[in-house]
């Protein structure tokens, strides 16, 4: 948390590590999310967003599912 970059995100890895399928990866989720998104404009979340089931890891902050609403 004290490091002047903490706010960079890191699952691609960094320098000589980095994972040379990331940009693939960045493309397939723009375009997934984008398309997503277009048919289903009002996508929403079916849940209140503080009742969605947090999953607690020493490798991310994340949920672990996301009910969705079509509609």
């Amino acid at each position: 948390m004290t490091r002047p970059a903490a706010g960079r995100h890191l699952s691609f890895g960094h320098g000589a590590h980095y994972c040379v399928g990331a940009p693939l990866a960045r493309l397939e989720a723009t375009i997934a999310l984008e398309r997503l998104f277009t048919r289903f404009p009002d996508l929403d979340l079916a849940v209140p967003e503080p009742e969605l089931p947090y999953l607690h890891s020493f490798i991310g902050n994340s949920v672990e599912s996301i009910p969705i609403r079509l509609a």
